[in-house]
């Protein structure tokens, strides 16, 4: 079967301009390292295995999860924060069990869109701009491909990757002398060989606030699906040839936004809801852009949210007498057929994968990543912003002299771990944060969300967990 719906299906057909793709010549110049260039590792072959549904996990059992190091040590690793020659490197993606894909930027450029709250440099005009394969293993990085910043260009930065099973997609982001914005979308193969320039297009392009993703030698454009900002300009799911070519809609996806390749679901801009309808997942089946199958989650109570093809996340009122005696509203997920509840405990929040390169949903179809915020920022005067407990917050959100704070990155509540809910395995992690001062959160560029992790500039490493290493 074809990977994406082919013949007189097809519409929409978006013109493909020379101008454009020759922008890229005065905009960016992609080299590659000569006798440097890695292969990406291929993607191993699975075997087929008869895997037992792991019993549901419970609200307790999650509050109290061990730390990850004792949880998944195999899976933890740890990144250096700079390479040898000074540039700062950004962990954006996994690649498989054993490799992470790094960004090596500059660290005084503008900040990347997708991390504006670790506060990681992009690559400034003049400097080089780095993809580097680190391995698990060695502890090494190696080169796969360097950008050349054009002098007449600024701010250039990485803003989001998507790994297949053939090929690597990436976007990049600068600007211009008149501060308007460039973005290009790269691809290359695993097998190696040399990147290739797909698309040159500013802020005015109908691709502008799409997604990028990758299902066989496709390249896939998509808005936001559950986002607040969804891309503009078309309704549907787009493909591309990644050996170049012009994006055509792919038959059926009209009104769509892609979750997961081949599933699809109505973008929040969509024709086909009703007003409201958006927060309720019931009212906005997953689609089968292969072979037209659709799928309407049966919620075991509450409100589904979001979905990935096989789980679901939604919302519920707690009852006084749950297991930690909190009465509430929390999160919970299950399986789409209603079966495989897990009820998350209340204080809790999911941790979606960031804009601009995130969906909602389960990670990787199985992982869902909790915040406990046990912290919550306030005005001091003098001293600035202070912290004080949750429930001391609430006491005075019932009191009535809560008063919100004022900080300089207008964060209300500071995270104290992550916790990290396997729902095929039945097994929970905690993720603290690091005691060092000025630790940030790694933020993961690609839509899958395998990275969980921090930047700890002070020790000089940044803790990874890679997600695809517990599959």
């Amino acid at each position: 079967m074809e990977p994406f719906p082919s013949g007189p299906g097809r519409r929409g057909r978006i013109p493909h301009s020379p101008a454009l793709l020759a922008a890229g010549a005065l905009a960016l110049l992609m080299v590659t390292l000569t006798g440097a260039v890695r292969q990406l590792p291929a993607v191993p072959a699975t075997p087929a295995t008869v895997v037992t549904p792991a019993p549901p996990l419970t609200e307790r059992a999650i509050r109290d999860a061990r730390p990850v190091e004792e949880v998944w040590p195999h899976a933890l690793v740890e990144v250096p924060v700079r390479a040898a020659d000074g540039l700062s490197y950004r962990p954006v993606a996994a690649l498989d069990a054993g490799h992470i894909l790094l960004a090596a930027e500059s660290a005084e450029g503008t900040q990347s869109p997708g991390n504006a709250e670790s506060g990681q440099g992009a690559g400034d005009a003049g400097r080089q701009v780095r993809l580097e394969v680190f391995s698990t293993e060695s502890r090494q990085a190696s080169v796969l491909a360097v950008h050349s910043v054009d002098p007449g260009l600024s701010g250039f930065t990485v803003t989001q990757v998507e790994v297949g099973e053939n090929h690597l997609v990436w976007a990049t982001t600068a600007s211009r002398g008149d501060k308007s914005q460039v973005r290009q979308v790269w691809t290359m193969p695993r097998t190696g060989g040399g990147p290739r320039l797909l698309l040159t297009f500013d802020e005015n392009h109908e691709l502008w606030k799409a997604e990028l993703a990758v299902a066989g030698d496709s390249v896939l454009f998509t808005g936001a699906s559950g986002r607040v900002h969804p891309a503009a300009g078309f309704r549907g799911v787009l493909r591309m040839s990644s050996a170049g070519g012009a994006p055509e809609l792919v038959a059926g996806s009209e009104g769509l936004d892609l979750v997961s390749w081949p599933w699809a679901m109505p973008g929040r801009d969509s024709d086909n809801l009703a007003e409201g309808d958006f927060a309720d997942v019931t009212r906005r089946p997953l689609v089968n852009l292969e072979t037209g199958e659709r799928r309407v989650p049966v919620p075991a109570a509450g409100t589904l949210e979001t979905c990935s093809p096989s789980w679901c996340v939604g919302l519920a009122f707690i009852p006084g007498d749950t297991e930690l005696g909190i009465e509430g509203v929390r999160r919970f997920a299950q399986r789409q057929d209603g079966s495989g509840v897990v009820n998350f405990p209340a204080g809790l929040d999911v941790l979606w994968c960031p804009a601009p390169a995130g969906r909602e949903g389960p990670r990787l179809d199985r992982f869902v990543v909790l915040e406990e915020m046990r912290k919550l920022l306030r005005p001091d005067p003098p001293g600035g912003a202070a912290e004080k407990s949750i429930e001391e917050a609430l006491k005075e959100m019932r009191d009535g002299t809560f008063a919100p704070p004022e900080t300089p990155t207008g964060r209300v509540f500071a995270p104290s771990r992550l916790l990290v809910v396997d729902l095929e395995g039945g097994t929970a992690a905690a993720f603290r944060e690091p005691e060092n001062a000025g630790s940030l959160r790694i933020i993961d560029l690609s839509r899958e969300g395998g990275l969980v992790g921090w930047r700890v500039e002070s020790a000089g490493v940044s803790r990874v967990l890679n997600l695809k290493a517990l599959r």
